[in-house]
């Protein structure tokens, strides 16, 4: 492999690293110590016209520098209705599309997803007849100052660790 690739390799597998240690960091915090600010609206629902191709039900755009910590979803259903949730331009990890309720809105199924810009649910309806269509999004805000504090925390965490690795390395 060329230098240059192999560099640019290690960088990657880096970044993924720390990655990988900010979400298991974020994924211990413990969330009742956190300001208690919900996400607004967190029950959406839009009429999906018969034929609809792509009809957003719900859609959240974050705030640069905060991040909403999604604790519960759900969402209604009906026959020719697939669902699709997308989290930070990606589509969230339940199957592609979604063809059945994954909780119901009522009774949501508890998650803990991390969001950073926007979160977005859309349907399209290949039923012969119009369905109005809810989807749920509960979860937290971390504003800006509370994200700059906790990354504060992650790093300050991760250096000790640092520290203390490369010492008992040596």
């Amino acid at each position: 492999m060329p230098e240059e690739e192999e560099s640019a390799w290690e960088e990657h597998a880096e970044d993924v690293s720390w990655q990988l240690a900010e979400l298991r960091f974020l994924q211990a915090i413990d969330l009742p110590a956190l300001p208690n600010t919900r996400i607004s609206n967190p029950y959406r629902y839009a009429l999906v016209p018969s034929g609809a191709k792509r009809t957003v039900i719900f859609r959240e755009k974050i705030l640069y520098g905060s991040m909403y910590i999604i604790e519960k979803i759900g969402n209604d259903w009906y026959n020719g209705i697939s669902l699709n949730l997308v989290i930070d331009g990606k589509y969230h990890p339940f199957e592609k599309p979604i063809e059945r309720s994954i909780a119901p809105t009522d009774d949501p199924l508890p998650v803990r997803i991390f969001a950073k810009t926007m979160i977005t649910w859309y349907a399209a309806n290949s039923d012969t007849e119009d369905h109005y269509i809810g989807v749920l999004v509960d979860g937290r805000i971390l504003t800006k100052d509370v994200v700059d504090h906790l990354e504060e925390i992650y790093l300050d965490t991760m250096t000790s660790q640092q520290l203390v690795q490369e010492a008992s390395d040596s």
